[in-house]
């Protein structure tokens, strides 16, 4: 829970800086594709990097589904 909550103060200070540096060297949607290409980039690394589950059969179970690893860590 530390790491999480610095993480969260160290975007909560540098975030702003960042988006106003950007959109004022660049554009005012410049931060918009950053954080839509970041969100992308956390899409694809949870979908490859969070195991599978599999069923009581031997099914695959959709990705999603593997949430509930993250909540037993």
């Amino acid at each position: 829970m530390g790491i999480f909550r610095g993480s969260q103060g160290l975007a909560f200070i540098i975030g702003p800086i960042l988006g106003g540096t950007l959109s004022y060297f660049h554009s005012l949607y410049t931060p918009f594709y950053v954080d839509f290409g970041l969100t992308i980039l956390g899409i694809l690394l949870f979908l490859f990097l969070v195991p599978e589950i599999r069923g009581k059969h031997g099914k695959f179970v959709f990705p999603f589904k593997s949430l509930g690893i993250l909540s037993r860590i």
